[in-house]
């Protein structure tokens, strides 16, 4: 019921995003988001097996940690530079049933 909504919202982060108007305290919330998402793959096997397949069907050769320095070594500047070129190709909704049987 707030398709509309989330997606005005969506899209004024995206242009905010794209003008650099993301704050020091946002980026580097990010950035902890990321390399803590990456560091977690090491808490189970099955993580570390899908993160290093990731990596051969990529072509690339790196491990979890040596991926959380490059994630550290991003500045706000070249973060904001790269999603300059972001722009926006499909949008997926999410439909689900109530217990009745009705869409939501």
């Amino acid at each position: 019921k707030n398709y509309q909504k989330a997606l005005d919202e969506t899209l004024l982060q995206k242009e905010l995003l794209q003008k650099g108007e993301v704050s020091d305290e946002e980026f580097n919330s990010a950035i902890m988001f990321l390399t803590n998402n990456a560091r977690s793959v090491k808490d189970s096997q099955l993580s570390l097996i899908m993160f290093y397949m990731d990596n051969k069907i990529d072509g690339v050769c790196i491990t979890p940690d040596d991926y959380c320095e490059k994630i550290k070594s991003v500045t706000k500047e070249s973060a904001i530079e790269a999603f300059k070129n972001v722009c926006l190709d499909t949008i997926y909704l999410l439909k689900g049933k109530t217990k009745d049987g009705k869409e939501e």
